[in-house]
Order: C-alpha cells, then sequence, then structure tokens
C-alpha cells in the first residue's frame, strides 16, 4: 500500500481546508442561525493591552459596504474591533482597541470575506461559539506605558516627545526608563506676571579658575594664611544674600 504526501504547500493553501484560527469545538454558529465558514479566516494575531485569554469572535455586525468584526473575552472587558468592505479589495483585517491603538490583524481573502454579502444586516452575535486558538492570542504584559489618556477623552499613542518645562527635568534614567524630576522654577511668578523681555536670566557664577562647586553648587570661600591668623582680607555677604563683598582691612600708609 503507498502513501502520497504532499510537501511545500503555500501557508495558506495548508490551512484553507481547517477551522484554524478557530478551535477545533468551536460551533461557529450565530444567533441569527448563520453558520461562519471554517475556512472564512486563514489566520490572526490577536493582542490587546490587558489582554486575558481565551478569546473570542464575539459578534459580527453587517451593514451596507461596511463588516465589523468585534472580537473579546468572555467576560467582556477586553473588545477589540475590525471594519472591511465586503465587495473591496481585503487581504487583512487590521484590529484596533477602543482607544484606537494597533491590538491585532485577521488574514483572509477579498473571496472569503464577500460571503458577508448574503448575511443579513445587523448584529450576529456567537457568544463563546468562535473561539480563538491559543497560538493566535499574543499575552501583553500591562508594566509599560502604552499612551496618554487627555482630558477630552482622546488617546496618544506611537512616538511621543516629552518636554521639561517650568521647573521640570526630563532625562533618560536607563536604556528602557526615564526619569522627571520637578525641581522648580525660582523665576516661575514673574513668568506668570511679566512679558519675558522685562528681565534676562541670570548667568550663575559655574567655575572659579576652572575650580567647579561643590556636589551641592556652592562655592566656599575662606580667609586664611599659613602664616598669619589674621589676615587682612575680608569677605562679607551683602544684605539680601545676593552677592559678597571683598575688601581689605587696614590703613594707608604715609599719608596719602
Amino acid at each position: 500500500m503507498s502513501v502520497e504526501r504532499v510537501f511545500g504547500l503555500e501557508y495558506r493553501d495548508e490551512l484553507a481546508d481547517t477551522r484554524y484560527p478557530f478551535s477545533d469545538s468551536s460551533s461557529l454558529k450565530a444567533d441569527t442561525g448563520y453558520d461562519l465558514p471554517k475556512d472564512i479566516f486563514l489566520d490572526a494575531a490577536i493582542y490587546p493591552a490587558g489582554l486575558a485569554s481565551p478569546m473570542y469572535l464575539k459578534k459580527i455586525s453587517v451593514q451596507i459596504r461596511e463588516v465589523i468584526l468585534t472580537i473579546g473575552n468572555s467576560s467582556g472587558t477586553v473588545l477589540i474591533t475590525g471594519t472591511f468592505d465586503p465587495l473591496g479589495d481585503v487581504g487583512e483585517v487590521p484590529l484596533y482597541d477602543k482607544h484606537g491603538r494597533s491590538a491585532g490583524i485577521i488574514v483572509s481573502d477579498e473571496q472569503r470575506l464577500s460571503v458577508f454579502q448574503s448575511w443579513q444586516s445587523g448584529d450576529h452575535d456567537f457568544g463563546i461559539n468562535a473561539e480563538f486558538v491559543a497560538s493566535t492570542v499574543i499575552p501583553m504584559p500591562q508594566n509599560h506605558v502604552s499612551g496618554f489618556l487627555l482630558p477630552d477623552g482622546s488617546v496618544v499613542t506611537g512616538d511621543i516627545w516629552l518636554v521639561g518645562e517650568n521647573g521640570v527635568a526630563v532625562r533618560q534614567d536607563t536604556d528602557d526608563s526615564i526619569r522627571i524630576d520637578l525641581i522648580g522654577d525660582p523665576l516661575f511668578k514673574r513668568k506668570l506676571c511679566s512679558s519675558t523681555e522685562f528681565f534676562t536670566t541670570p548667568n550663575f557664577v559655574k567655575t572659579i579658575n576652572n575650580i567647579p562647586p561643590n556636589s551641592y553648587g556652592d562655592f566656599q570661600l575662606s580667609v586664611n594664611n599659613e602664616i598669619a591668623a589674621d589676615t587682612i582680607l575680608r569677605i562679607y555677604p551683602e544684605a539680601g544674600g545676593n552677592s559678597i563683598r571683598i575688601e581689605l582691612a587696614g590703613q594707608q600708609l604715609g599719608g596719602n
């Protein structure tokens, strides 16, 4: 008895007649009586933030020239959607979460997806009858920042610039983290009350004879001499503490 085997099939051709990416136990039956063809999808990758496996095709909403796929977990706490035109040239259906962030993709082709032209308009609920296999569900840890929620409810994702102003310093701490320090701004009151052209930013002393300050940013100036305990050099802080006065103590000789 001879056994024939075919090698080298293309990936899509190999999965064309299987129930994948759904589990073998899925009935693929909607509450409206429609049966989802077992070969409707060829592949899937599902990775929404806060993912809780298993994931299901929860609902298919059919309208004229628009089909919406809703995917979520059993409790409905995680929901993502993908939209396509059943009459269009569609090979991949991208999935997004409620904030518009990328959350997965469905792989098919225009011939398979065109079957929804014959479905009745409205919602077709599947409940837990269309479960995705575990290999298509990619866990997404939540110990990272995936976006910023703005006061108006919109979410900013992708490449984001963080700029520190008015006493906020932003710097790279490690290769995969940043550090934000609130150091204050001594001129913030003047900035709020006056135009910037009314004053200039002060220039602080950075070195004295190429000697930098200590770790606190202070220069320690003292009067000392190895020969005389009391020298004629005197250093006094001026009133207000914003300046110092350096003078020589003594009297002029010779009457001049």
